[in-house]
C-alpha cells in the first residue's frame, strides 16, 4: 500500500511569533516580499515566505522540490518534478529577481538572501565582512534555529556578526552547505538544462523587449489569467504505431486505450510500461526553455503539464498552450473541428496528411509528407484560438513529426519571420486577430530552406 502524505499548510508569513518577528533575518523577508520586485508576484513571494519558515523552524528536510510543489503551487503530494519543473523555474526567477532587489531597491541592506544553486534553502550572509574594529550587534536567532548562515572570513574562529547556532564550527556550516549542494545538483542535473540558464543571483545586461511580447505573447502569458502549456505524451504515439488505431481523447482519459490491445503489441507495450512511463519530446523540452529566455514575459502564473496530467477543467480556464498534435497530445482534438488545418495518419496506409478542408485557388485538399520525400519536406502548423470558453486563448503548436513542431516554434520564436506576419494581420486597435498558419520547410543534405507560409486562415478575412 502506498505511503499516505499529509497535505502540507500553506505558508503565511502572518503567524511569525514575536521573537522571530524580532530577528533582522524575517524583518529582510518581509522588506523583500513587500517590495516593487516582489509585490506583484504572489508565487515568487509565496516560495520564499515558505522556504525560509521552514528553516525558521528547523524542517530543512521538507526544503525539497516535491514539497515546495505540493505547498507553494498546490501539486499532488506525490507529482513527478522530472516531468512538472515547475519548482525549478521559479527558484531560478527567484534567484534573479533576489538579485534585482538587492541591486536596486535593496542597495543599502546590509543583510544579503541568497538561494543557492543546487536546492532551495536559504541563507543570510552581511554584504560587507566587519573589522574587529566594527563589531554590531549580533542578530538573535530564530526560536528553533534551522536558516543556515554562510560563515564569512574573519581571523577569529567564529564570525562575531553572526549567530552560530548550538555552538557548532563554522566549518561544519560550510560542509553541511556543500553536502546539501553537491546532493541536489546531482538530482536535478538530468532534468531541463535550460531553467538553469535563468539562474543569475545578480542583474544581467539589459536585453530590449521584443515587440512580439505585448503585440502577441501577452494575449498568452499575462498577470491576469493563468495558462498551462502542455507537454506532449510521446509514448501515446509509441503506441498508436503498435497498435494501429486511433486513441481518442475519450478513451485516453478513462485509460481504456491501455486495456484490450492487439496481441502482437501488447508484450511491447508492456515491457516499456507505456502506461505509467512518461516520455515527452526534446522538442517541447526546448520550446519550455525558449519561452524562460523570452525577455519580458511574464510566467508567474504559467504551469507546464504533462499531457495526462491535464483535466477538463484546466481546459476550460485560463490559456493554453497545446504542443504536438492529436496523437502525443490529445488534447487537440477538442479544437481540430473548427480549425482549417488539421494533421490526420493514415496508420494502415503508413501515411501522414495535413488536410485542408476548404481549400483556396492554388491551395492543396491535402498535403502529404511522405517519408521517401528526397527533399525532406516538413510541414508544421501554427494556430491562434479562443479557448473553450472565448475569454482566453489558445497557441497550438504542431507538426508531422518533431521537426515539423520545432518548425512551428522557429516561426513563432523568430521575429524575424513572426513580428512581419503579425504587423500585417493586426486590427486598427492593435489586436491581434486568431489565425492558422500552415508551415512548409525543406532540407536537402545539411543544408535547410527558409520556412514558407503555404496557407493561412486569418479571423474575419
Amino acid at each position: 500500500m502506498a505511503d499516505l502524505i499529509a497535505t502540507p499548510t500553506k505558508p503565511n508569513r502572518r503567524t511569525q511569533s514575536p521573537e522571530t518577528e524580532d530577528d533582522p533575518r524575517w524583518q529582510l523577508v518581509e522588506r523583500i516580499v513587500a517590495s516593487p520586485s516582489f509585490a506583484k508576484s504572489e508565487r515568487l513571494s509565496s516560495f520564499l515566505t515558505c522556504v525560509c519558515q521552514l528553516a525558521q523552524s528547523g524542517q530543512t528536510q521538507n526544503i525539497n522540490e516535491q514539497y515546495i510543489g505540493s505547498v507553494v503551487f498546490g501539486r499532488n503530494p506525490d507529482y513527478d518534478p522530472g516531468i512538472d519543473s515547475i519548482v525549478r523555474s521559479h527558484a531560478s526567477r527567484l534567484r534573479h529577481r533576489l538579485g534585482q532587489y538587492f541591486a536596486e531597491e535593496g542597495a543599502e541592506e546590509e543583510l544579503l538572501l541568497t538561494i543557492p544553486k543546487g536546492g532551495y534553502i536559504p541563507v543570510f550572509e552581511p554584504r560587507h565582512p566587519h573589522t574587529e574594529s566594527s563589531q554590531p550587534e549580533t542578530p538573535k536567532p530564530f526560536p528553533n534555529p534551522g536558516i543556515i548562515v554562510a560563515a564569512e572570513p574573519a581571523p577569529s574562529p567564529v564570525s562575531p556578526s553572526l549567530p552560530v547556532t548550538q555552538e557548532t564550527p563554522r566549518k561544519t556550516s560550510l560542509i553541511r552547505i556543500l553536502t546539501i549542494a553537491l546532493i541536489a545538483t546531482a538530482l536535478v542535473a538530468a532534468t531541463s538544462i535550460g531553467a538553469l540558464v535563468l539562474e543569475r543571483r545578480h542583474a544581467r545586461p539589459t536585453v530590449a523587449v521584443s515587440e512580439s511580447v505585448p503585440l502577441f505573447w501577452s494575449s498568452l502569458f499575462n498577470a491576469n489569467h493563468k495558462t498551462n502549456v502542455i507537454l506532449a505524451d510521446s509514448g501515446l504515439v509509441i503506441l498508436q504505431n503498435l497498435t494501429r488505431r486511433r486513441i481518442t481523447l475519450d478513451t485516453y482519459l478513462n485509460g481504456d486505450y491501455l486495456k484490450n490491445l492487439p496481441p502482437t503489441a501488447y508484450p511491447v507495450a508492456q515491457t516499456i510500461n507505456l502506461g505509467i512511463r512518461r516520455y515527452t519530446s526534446i522538442v517541447d523540452v526546448n520550446i519550455q526553455n525558449r519561452l524562460f529566455r523570452m525577455p519580458g514575459l511574464d510566467l508567474d502564473r504559467t504551469q507546464f503539464r504533462y499531457a495526462r496530467d491535464l483535466r477538463m477543467d484546466d481546459i476550460k480556464q485560463g490559456n493554453l498552450v497545446l504542443l504536438g498534435t492529436y496523437e502525443s497530445t490529445p488534447w487537440v482534438q477538442l479544437f481540430e473541428p473548427s480549425m482549417n488545418f488539421y494533421f490526420e495518419n493514415d496508420l494502415a496506409a503508413g501515411v501522414f496528411s495535413i488536410v485542408n478542408r476548404a481549400p483556396r485557388p492554388g491551395e492543396q485538399p491535402k498535403y502529404d509528407a511522405l517519408n521517401n520525400d528526397p527533399e525532406h519536406t516538413v510541414y508544421g502548423l501554427v494556430a491562434y484560438r479562443p479557448s473553450l470558453s472565448g475569454s482566453e486563448n489558445v497557441l497550438i503548436l504542431e507538426g508531422q513529426s518533431m521537426a515539423g513542431t520545432e518548425t512551428a516554434a522557429d516561426f513563432v520564436f523568430d521575429d524575424g519571420y513572426l513580428l512581419p506576419f503579425l504587423r500585417s494581420i493586426r486590427n486598427p486597435d492593435g489586436s491581434i486577430p486568431y489565425f492558422e498558419l500552415l508551415l512548409r520547410s525543406r532540407s536537402i543534405g545539411v543544408e535547410a530552406s527558409r520556412l514558407e507560409i503555404i496557407a493561412s486562415r486569418i479571423e474575419n478575412r
